[in-house]
């Protein structure tokens, strides 16, 4: 598969804003003044409100569109750019994203959503096919949201779902190609034991959340890094021990020791516990 270009960066003047809508004509102009080419179309905090037309005829080799820190409410006319790959539309105000907005059976690859008004994982999200990476962070997700209109992403390793509201991440463990996962900053008082199904997960990041406990996770198969910062857990049997662990950043908890057996963990294994309650430290391979 040919690789996206990326846009090019560029010293020239930055475009005028357009304090409106996005029309063909604004396009060819932003490929007039550099920073942009025929496979990239970067639009990003040009007060752009809507998108009326990208002009399917000068698109067609489109794979980039940056319409990030824009007001936009909706996305439209995406399907006048049938090889899109990389969707740039973080910090806007997108509040849903209905079917007709991204057009079934997309390229799209990567998308941002971050930083937006969305109240639910959009459903349109499950005609992606080739998904590799999605972030819904800073969002307006609550509670315990319905994931399973991404069961069809069968290729997605990378999902971003921090600084939410979320409670519950069960519906999560059908995503089994996930690589990473980020669930930061939410409110997850406790993690639903399924969770250890996603067999491929190397990074999971639940910092900042209120968990007493990680003990479900045990039984991971290929976990190496896992973030658990700023939780309340308050003794080592409430973080099991994962074979393949080789980071584990617990700081800003309730921990009164260290662990009580080291050799539970790897011998090439990194320990973050700063700022716990620690009375005494061991000083062997630990990072403290």
């Amino acid at each position: 598969m040919e690789q996206p270009r990326h846009i090019k960066p560029t010293t020239s003047t930055r475009p005028q804003q357009v304090n409106g809508p996005l029309t063909e004509s604004i396009v060819k102009r932003l490929w007039a003044q550099g920073g942009s080419d025929e496979y990239g179309i970067d639009a990003h905090r040009l007060n752009i409100t809507k998108v009326e037309s990208f002009g399917k005829a000068q698109c067609s080799k489109v794979r980039e569109l940056d319409l990030s820190f824009n007001n936009l409410e909706q996305l439209h006319c995406l399907d006048q750019i049938p090889s899109l790959q990389i969707l740039k539309a973080h910090a806007n105000r997108l509040k849903e994203l209905d079917d007709y907005d991204i057009p079934k059976q997309s390229n799209i690859e990567v998308l941002y959503l971050n930083g937006n008004q969305l109240g639910c994982v959009p459903r349109v999200l499950g005609t992606l096919r080739k998904l590799r990476e999605l972030r819904l962070d800073s969002n307006k997700l609550i509670g315990a949201p319905i994931y399973d209109s991404m069961y069809s992403c069968r290729k997605l390793v990378y999902l971003n779902l921090s600084r939410n509201k979320i409670t519950s991440v069960k519906g999560l463990e059908s995503l089994g190609t996930l690589e990473t996962l980020i669930l930061a900053s939410n409110e997850i008082e406790t993690l639903h034991p399924t969770l250890r199904r996603l067999d491929n997960l190397q990074d999971l990041d639940l910092t900042g959340n209120r968990l007493s406990s990680v003990s479900t996770l045990r039984g991971v198969k290929r976990l190496a890094v896992l973030r658990v910062s700023d939780n309340r857990l308050s003794s080592w049997k409430e973080i099991p021990s994962i074979p393949t662990l080789t980071e584990l950043h617990a700081r800003g908890n309730r921990l009164t020791c260290s662990p009580s057996n080291p050799d539970t963990f790897p011998g090439e294994f990194f320990l973050f516990i700063f700022h716990n309650d620690i009375c005494y430290l061991l000083k062997i391979f630990f990072s403290i």
